[in-house]
């Protein structure tokens, strides 16, 4: 089987297991939620891993299927799980995915096993980040990484199994990371071989990599369970130390204490059957018991009402003897009990009046079912256990011994540290409960936890699998470099063979010589080519010398400086031609390499010599083929440029309003478009049709009149375009000839539109300029530009048509009306006032009937020529209709517009009419006045205004001037 099909087939499989494994295990918990109780823990893995299982199992087989998106998005979804599941592991905080886990599943919270382990989590991650890189190609450093985190995995769930047979995690190994189900440790195993077998498939080479990483990890896995193994042995050899002393401590204080209540009960038997001994003989008995057991304060007798009566020694326990036991309430409940079962107790410790602690033995007396009081032993806490630890060897040891009251001895400085491995035992003591504690000390823990051995084993094998990695890696590079080592010298053998094929199947003449110049190597066309040329038999070892005799002194020249600059170890080309008598054609392409051996050293040089002869005619042909296509191109792309810049010109001209544009733009576009020449335009006068005058120029025109006659200009007469190539042959225009200089030639081009001559386009060309090109330019530039100006002047003549009154000149009703509607807007921005003056001509029906209408209109002209030349450049003025005008006054006050309007009337007053050298006519005005915003601010308001003042003024007589009656009311108020 082939490589790669092994290693795919071995990851389908794989991927296919490890999905399974998650699988089962849901459908283990979804039927049974109560495993975790029915069976061991570290049989099955937990949902959460199950997924995490399930979800690289189905990546590793899209990744094997190259589904590499569908892979990603996968790998994405376990990142993003497993990552969650270790921060909650970090911070020790729930995020509720255990819970919407088991909302999904409908599992029991009370038996839900929760989350996965943290080891397994960043198994996960690490697979996930592994399943990213290995899809997206990375170089060989990623491929690496990769390899380095799927080893990581393979260790974790080796040791996490090897962990379930032997137990090696220590309390300061890896802990809680490594506490996973075998299935899971397992299910590790398996997808870190199926991403190595997937990384194999993809490059077999990729297992050179694998081979030396799987040697370190193993390696470095035994010296792991090494060092685990031995931490665990010292571990056990201190537990079984610690607990054979806390055992030890356990017999010795027992024993003691069966010892010391043995003596103490004597003592109270004693007095039971001899109640006739006097105190003086009990206390002489009572010392001895105290002399012979160290520990004991005093002892006394307690009557049957509490009371002591007797104490020994007496000295120094004054104290003792007024203190009535029985009204303490702890010390009463420990009689009460004594006596409830009639044996000897002990009590608790206490202290009395802040001295030190003690604590009592309490013994009832009983003779013949007669109470009659306790034998109490009064015992020093400190000094009877400091006695009795004299027995034992408790150095290295911190120990504590606690009753049910608190602390009753200790030696330990820190009680904190090591505790971890305190071992406690419990001794019952005659109605107490005492707990002995023992854990080592700080020199007993670096005396058997010694960190040097587990270290030792630890770094070496760290050393070994480091080198023996890089054994097997150098032993693979020397592997392979032998196989290359052989592979190369093949080829080797074979490039000599073709080499040899290639010098002589070349069609290049081929040598090369020494540094002494003798040729080593040549091919039958460079032998064939010196023998025609100069009828010499070159063979190997031939000096060139012997070819330079047959050169000429030009040739020796050249040929001994090409090979000289070879021989200094740099590479070059160059074509050179030479000269012979005998032959033509002798131009040659030479390539000039240097030869070194297999140290570098250079040992000659070789030439490669080609006859560039026709090659050399043909670019000829061709760089002159390049020049009139460069010249064509040149001459399109000019062409383009200035059709291009005709398109902007015309679609220009027909956006232009006004003549003053449209003059601005040809004389642009003229200057750009018929580069290199020179021009003028000019334009018929309004006032006298038969002068033209410049309006425009560009350039440097020789011939610069500012005016002329139409009759001065062939092309004005032939209605046509004239054109002169030279003026010292042709006929010249009557402007030329009196301009005094004379261009080289020129050209004349009348601006014709619609039948009606506008002007002439003059054009002067230069000295190196293609003239028609320019003319048919010209011509297309003077027709495009008369069509602009006679829509620019027909559109004057009906803008003017359309704003004033066709028989005064002065602007019409419909124009007015706009005006001052825009006034009014403008005045809602910035407040302003102004004055309408509407005014009526005074009987002008009289004037009509007497002299005709014809009179009449004169009258209103001239009428309307006076009202022009009395009012501001800033009042409008404008015929409102028949004898009708309406004057439109700027003005911040009503009695400057009434003080207006009466000198205006009387200046009419005094206008006489001369018509046809009759009698002369005088006409009078009535003018109405209405004042904005007073009357109004509508335009209708105060037209209306204006109409009834006028209707006033003529009630009142005529020639009069009156201002709206609403006016002077708001002036009133």
């Amino acid at each position: 089987m082939d490589g790669k099909v092994y290693y795919r087939t071995v990851t389908y499989l794989i991927g296919g297991v490890c999905s399974l494994m998650g699988l089962l295990d849901l459908f283990a918990w979804y039927f049974n939620p109560h495993l975790s109780v029915n069976l061991p823990g570290y049989i099955f893995m937990r949902p959460g891993t199950a997924l995490g299982f399930i979800l690289s199992g189905l990546s590793l087989i899209c990744l094997n299927k190259k589904l590499l998106q569908t892979s990603r998005i996968l790998s994405c979804f376990l990142l993003l799980s497993s990552g969650l599941v270790l921060y909650e592991h970090i911070i020790n905080v729930n995020l509720g995915i255990d819970v919407f886990f088991i909302k999904i599943f409908v599992l029991d919270p009370t038996q839900y096993p929760g989350s996965a382990a943290p080891g397994v989590a960043l198994s996960f991650i690490i697979t996930a980040l592994c399943f990213l890189i290995v899809s997206f190609n990375f170089s060989t450093n990623w491929l690496w990484l990769s390899l380095f985190g799927v080893f990581f995995i393979l260790s974790l769930g080796f040791i996490a199994a090897a962990d379930h047979f032997i137990d090696f995690t220590t309390r300061f190994g890896v802990g809680r990371w490594m506490k996973i189900s075998i299935s899971t440790a397992v299910g590790l195993i398996l997808l870190s071989l199926g991403i190595i077998s997937y990384i194999n498939s993809k490059n077999i080479k990729h297992s050179r990599i694998s081979l030396p990483l799987i040697t370190v990890f193993v390696i470095l896995n035994i010296t792991i369970l090494g060092w685990q193994f031995t931490k665990k042995n010292q571990e056990n050899s201190l537990n079984m130390l610690l607990e054979l002393k806390v055992e030890n401590v356990e017999d010795v204080i027992e024993s003691h204490l069966q010892e010391l209540t043995s003596y103490f009960s004597r003592i109270a038997q004693r007095w039971l059957s001899n109640q006739t001994t006097s105190e003086s003989e009990w206390h002489t008995d009572v010392m001895h018991y105290i002399h012979d057991q160290p520990g004991f304060r005093a002892i006394e007798w307690v009557d049957n009402k509490y009371n002591v009566r007797w104490i020994t020694p007496e000295e120094g326990n004054e104290q003792i003897k007024r203190y009535n036991l029985y009204n303490d309430i702890s010390r009463r409940k420990e009689l009460l009990k004594s006596l409830e079962k009639n044996e000897l107790q002990m009590s608790s410790q206490f202290e009395l009046d802040g001295q030190e602690k003690i604590f009592l033995l309490l013994s009832p007396l009983h003779k013949d079912n007669h109470f009659q009081g306790f034998m109490v032993g009064i015992l020093d806490i400190e000094t009877f256990l400091e006695e009795i630890l004299k027995k034992m060897d408790i150095q290295g040891y911190n120990l504590s011994i606690y009753d049910s009251s608190g602390l009753l001895y200790t030696n330990a400085r820190d009680n904190k540290f090591y505790s971890s491995w305190q071992h406690t035992i419990i001794l019952p003591t005659y109605g107490q409960t005492w707990k002995i504690s023992l854990w080592p000390s700080i020199e007993l823990y670096e005396q058997v936890i010694t960190s040097f051995f587990p270290a030792m084993i630890l770094i070496i094998g760290v050393i070994m699998a480091v080198l023996s990695g890089f054994l097997i890696y150098t032993l693979q590079v020397i592997r392979a470099n032998s196989e290359k080592l052989k592979r190369a010298q093949v080829e080797l053998a074979n490039a000599r063979e073709r080499l040899q094929g290639i010098i002589e199947g070349s069609n290049d003449l081929v040598a090369a010589i020494d540094l002494n110049y003798n040729f080593i190597a040549f091919n039958t066309m460079y032998k064939c080519e010196i023998y025609r040329i100069f009828k010499i038999d070159l063979e190997i070892g031939m000096n060139f010398s012997v070819l330079l005799q047959k050169m000429s002194a030009e040739n020796q020249t050249k040929s001994m400086s090409l090979w000289k600059k070879a021989i200094k170890g740099s590479a070059f080309t160059v074509i050179e031609s030479f000269k012979d008598k005998r032959y033509d054609g002798l131009d040659f392409e030479i390539h000039y390499n240097p030869i070194h051996d297999s140290d570098g050293n250079l040992i000659g040089a070789s030439h490669f010599a080609i006859n560039v002869h026709q090659r050399i005619q043909n670019e000829r042909k061709l760089e002159e083929s390049k020049i009139e296509l460069e010249n064509l191109v040149k001459s399109l792309e000019m062409q383009n440029k200035e059709l291009e810049l005709l398109k902007e010109l015309m679609s220009l001209l027909q956006s232009s309003l006004s003549m003053d544009d449209a003059i601005e733009i040809i004389k642009n576009y003229s200057k750009r478009i018929l580069s290199g020449t020179s021009g003028i335009v000019y334009l018929i006068s309004s006032d006298n049709l038969n002068v033209i005058s410049r309006v425009l120029s560009w350039g440097e025109p020789v011939s610069n009149l500012f005016l002329f006659t139409s009759k001065d200009c062939l092309s004005l007469l032939r209605h046509q375009s004239y054109y002169i190539s030279d003026t010292i042959e042709g006929l010249l225009c009557n402007h030329i000839k009196k301009a005094g200089k004379k261009p080289k030639s020129y050209a004349c081009f009348p601006l014709l539109a619609q039948n009606e001559m506008l002007g002439l386009f003059y054009v002067e060309f230069g000295v190196n300029t293609d003239n028609q090109r320019l003319i048919a330019l010209a011509q297309i530039i003077s027709e495009q530009s008369a069509l602009s100006l006679y829509n620019i002047k027909l559109h004057d003549v009906l803008k003017t048509q359309s704003t004033q009154d066709s028989l005064t000149g002065i602007y019409n009703r419909r124009f007015f009306e706009e005006y001052l509607q825009k006034e009014i807007l403008k005045s809602k921005d910035c407040p302003f006032t102004f004055a309408l003056l509407l005014i009526d001509i005074d009987y002008f029906k009289k004037v009509n009937d007497t002299y005709g209408h014809l009179i009449g209109d004169q009258v209103l002209f001239e009428f309307a020529t006076k009202i022009r030349q009395i009012c501001r450049e800033d009042d409008l003025v404008c015929r409102w209709g028949g004898e009708e005008f309406m004057i439109y006054l700027r003005t911040s006050n009503l009695e400057h517009a009434k003080t207006k309007a009466e000198a205006l009337r009387e200046s009419i007053e005094k206008l006489t009419i001369e018509i046809n050298k009759e009698e002369p006519i005088s006409v009078t005005i009535s003018i109405g006045i209405a004042f904005y915003p007073y009357d109004g601010k509508r335009v209708d308001d105060l037209i209306s205004k204006a109409d009834e003042a006028l209707y006033q003024a003529k009630k009142m007589g005529r020639n009069k001037v009156v201002a709206s009656s609403s006016v002077n009311q708001n002036r009133n108020h």
